[in-house]
């Protein structure tokens, strides 16, 4: 009986082995939109971090896929009158194709054009922190 449960524990633990893919995208520019358009891509991937060093925005998404896919950031220009204010970013996932593979995509994101807007608050959808942008020095 001992050597059924040891075998059974030995077939869960070597299943369970997932090879991650880990993708770099170069730096990008935050896309600017009006409004912002229900993505149907919210569940095909999951935000890991987000962070921002250097007037970059980090984020690193994980995701199940046949390939690489790319994302984006679309910033629809609004604020929230607040002190500081608060704005949102949507991420968009592009050319993806159904697949089993495990990926970790590592995003950059030029934060340039909010150099003026600092202080203030960023929410990212479907990432439950805000992130405060502080001042430059």
């Amino acid at each position: 009986m001992k050597n059924y449960i040891l075998f059974i524990m030995l077939i869960v633990l070597f299943s369970c082995k997932v090879k991650v893919k880990k993708i770099e995208q170069p730096t990008k520019d935050i896309l600017r939109e009006n409004t912002f358009t229900s993505s149907s891509s919210e569940t095909l991937f999951k935000i890991d971090t987000v962070y921002e060093k250097n007037e970059l925005l980090y984020v690193v998404f994980s995701y199940h896929a046949k390939e690489a896919a790319e994302f984006d950031l679309v910033w629809n220009s609004m604020w929230i009158k607040t002190y500081p204010p608060k704005t949102t970013f949507e991420p968009y996932m592009k050319n993806y194709t159904p697949g089993k593979k495990a990926f970790k995509h590592y995003c950059a994101f030029s934060l340039d054009n909010f150099n003026s807007s600092r202080p203030f608050y960023l929410n990212i959808k479907g990432y439950p922190h805000s992130i405060f942008l502080d001042k430059l020095d």
